[in-house]
């Protein structure tokens, strides 16, 4: 019987990275008896199964039986399906996405330190059109962080397993897998897939953070799209088509850090809770049997004081003109 590893993500955790590498490898990977198929991408999103996340939240389940059928028939030893939004599917979609399944079926989740997570996720926030600062988001964050689930990775994991059972997860550490100078994709290929990763290519996309100044701009920008009603998403690649060095520059007048202490309550009481409950789903490298080596940081943002700066408004409103009519001021 076949093996079907789902990879669930979550975001932010080197999934992207991952997902590249199974697909510039697909044919490599297939001599080598594993799958990863392209039935399951979607139009606008071709190197993960987004696809398939979308058909299971539509209740498209007849449409997705013949795709499960066609997998089989490749005959794979490993069928691969990799979605970051897997981890966001509600108990009764998954309860579906079980019963297409015949297969042997492995959960792999991925951990990651929240002193890391919070930025990354701040930031995708403001890419996909928030306007909230750094210190905001952490705040909505921290505030309850039993019930928020990207620091409570429990609530995701106990919702899968409520339809897959315990016994089908396999947690991986981010940190500690870069902790040991490993490769996140030769990792996943070699330890979780149980392949042998030589003559692999390694995959060159990355979804790096992007800087502190870009990414205030952005939300700037954003608060202006809903002051005017626009609901057209600005991308920080358009940004640098333009002249903005008068606005950053007033930004570095202004940035500033905040602190974060994952050793400190209630992070230190929730990380022990989830330790106890799940580490023992931590495949290797294990470092103690540690989710992740613990942090004191300082996080850096731009304060929105620069905003009260002569001309800085005003230099705003200008660019969000020529962004939203094509290059004209």
């Amino acid at each position: 019987m076949a093996r079907l590893v789902i990879h669930v993500g979550p975001h932010k955790t080197g999934s992207t990275y991952i997902q590249y590498g199974l697909l510039n490898n697909r044919e490599k990977l297939l001599e080598r008896g594993v799958l990863y198929p392209d039935c399951f991408f979607d139009d606008a999103v071709t190197w993960c199964h987004f696809g398939l996340f979308s058909m299971l939240r539509q209740g498209r389940q007849a449409e997705l039986e013949p795709k499960f059928e066609a997998c089989r028939a490749v005959g794979a030893s490993v069928i691969v399906l990799s979605a970051e939004d897997f981890s966001l599917l509600k108990e009764p979609e998954l309860t579906v996405l079980r019963s297409l399944l015949s297969e042997e079926v492995e959960i792999v989740f991925y951990v990651r330190r929240w002193c890391e997570l919070l930025p990354s996720n701040a930031q995708e926030e403001i890419r996909q059109g928030g306007t909230r600062t750094l210190p905001e988001f952490c705040s909505d964050r921290l505030a309850t962080p039993f019930g928020a689930d990207m620091l409570n990775f429990g609530v995701k994991v106990d919702r899968i397993s409520r339809v897959f059972g315990t016994d089908r997860f396999r947690l991986v550490s981010f940190n500690n897998v870069l902790a040991e100078k490993l490769d996140i994709f030769v990792h996943f290929v070699s330890e979780i897939l149980g392949v042998d990763p030589t003559g692999l290519t390694l995959p060159t996309h990355r979804h790096g953070s992007v800087p502190i100044e870009e990414i205030e701009l952005l939300r700037a920008l954003n608060v202006l799209r809903n002051v005017h009603g626009d609901e057209r998403r600005l991308r920080t690649e358009a940004l640098r088509t333009y002249d903005a060095s008068k606005l950053t520059a007033a930004m570095r007048l202004h940035e500033t850090t905040m602190g974060l202490d994952e050793f400190a309550r209630p992070l230190s009481t929730l990380y022990d809770e989830l330790t106890a409950r799940y580490a023992s789903l931590l495949v290797p490298p294990l470092r103690d049997g540690r989710l992740f080596e613990r942090q004191k940081k300082r996080l850096p943002y731009i304060s929105p004081n620069y905003l009260l700066r002569p001309g800085v408004i005003d230099e705003l409103e200008q660019l969000y003109r020529m962004l939203t009519s094509g290059g004209r001021a």
